[in-house]
C-alpha cells in the first residue's frame, strides 16, 4: 500500500544531489518559497493516484529536487510534482517507476544510465 506524506522540512537541499542531476541530464528544481507555496496549495486539491502495490511504501512530497527519487534505506520514494505532467508517464508513471527501483535493488550498483534502462525493461516485463 502506498502511504502519501508531506513533511515540510523532511528533506534538506543537497548540492551534491543537484550536481548529480546536472551531470546526468536530470531535471532538478531548486527549493524556493514560491514552489513551497505551490506544493502546499496543490496538496489541498490533489487526489493521489490509485497504484496497485502490495508492499508498504511511503511516498513523500517535495517542493524541490527531481520529479522522482527512491530511498531503499527506508523503503520510500519522494516526488516533486512541480510540472510533473512533463515527466515521462506523468505523476502516476513517475511513482510507479520509483517503486520499481525499490523492487529491483540489484540495479543499485549500476551506473545511472544503465540502471534506468534496466528498470525500464523491468517495467515492460511486469
Amino acid at each position: 500500500m502506498i502511504i502519501y506524506k508531506y513533511i515540510k522540512d523532511f528533506y534538506k537541499y543537497d548540492p551534491e544531489e543537484e550536481e548529480f542531476c546536472k551531470n546526468n541530464h536530470i531535471i532538478f528544481f531548486k527549493p524556493n518559497k514560491k514552489r513551497l507555496q505551490w506544493l502546499e496549495n496543490w496538496l489541498k486539491e490533489f487526489t493521489p493516484p490509485k497504484i496497485d502495490c502490495k508492499e508498504d511504501i511511503t511516498c513523500y512530497w517535495r517542493h524541490f529536487g527531481t520529479w522522482g527519487m527512491y530511498h531503499p534505506e527506508d523503503n520510500s520514494i519522494s516526488i516533486c510534482p512541480f510540472k510533473i505532467e512533463n515527466a515521462p508517464g506523468g505523476l502516476k508513471g513517475t511513482i510507479e517507476h520509483e517503486i520499481k527501483h525499490l523492487k529491483h535493488p540489484e540495479a543499485n550498483t549500476m551506473p545511472h544510465k544503465n540502471k534506468e534502462i534496466y528498470i525500464s525493461n523491468k517495467s515492460r516485463e511486469d
